[in-house]
């Protein structure tokens, strides 16, 4: 069984976290820069359900991107934003054949907290052979403190090694790109909360 909600528990955990520090710093004069500038920008988190990948198995890769700014992203035609995931060796994404729906392809969905998608959902490839790295657009908003989150049906080969890096880069929208490295965990147990994230 899946476990969707610990990651994003974990990911809601960690915005909270950011926003004290920002609350904090700018009371003492140490996060003002990042507060007064009225532009977003992007943390990262990357994790899997289930949380410990095993050899042989499938699973789903989540990437959750978050504006951790104080101002709203816009995406458009013109400058889209651009998720691009891209998997380490051992780790393939599974395609939907046709008629099919469940266990297979990449998704992504714009909002988070009480409505999951509720601004929308992002255009990602399509198909029963996809690549090893995927690339999901949104043409729409983030707003501050809102999520934009990719998932990716994978299967695990047996060669699949604990610890290799999931490559994650963040572009458009008019916030500054973000690009992040983040081991994936193969032939353990369940992790629970954030499973890595970065700023």
């Amino acid at each position: 069984m899946l476990r969707g909600g610990s990651v994003r528990s974990g990911v809601w955990w960690l915005v909270l976290c950011v926003v004290l520090w920002l609350v904090v710093g700018c009371v003492v004069g140490v996060g003002g820069a990042v507060g007064a500038g009225g532009f977003g920008w992007w943390g990262v988190g990357v994790g899997s359900e289930p949380s410990g990948l095993v050899g042989g198995g499938s699973g789903v890769v989540v990437v959750s991107v978050a504006n951790l700014g104080d101002g709203v992203v816009r995406g458009s035609v013109e400058s889209p934003v651009l998720v691009s995931v891209a998997l380490p060796a051992g780790v393939r994404v599974v395609g939907c054949g046709a008629g099919q729906v469940e266990g297979c392809g990449v998704s992504g969905f714009a909002g988070e907290g009480l409505e999951r998608g509720k601004l929308g959902e992002l255009t990602c490839p399509t198909g029963e052979t996809l690549e090893q790295t995927v690339v999901c657009r949104w043409e729409g908003e983030v707003p501050a403190f809102d999520l934009l989150e990719v998932r990716v049906h994978v299967r695990v080969e047996e060669s699949a090694v604990d610890g290799e890096q999931v490559d994650v880069d963040v572009s458009g929208g008019g916030a500054p790109d973000a690009s992040v490295k983040r081991p994936l965990t193969v032939g353990g147990g369940e992790v629970f909360g954030v499973q890595s994230f970065g700023l």
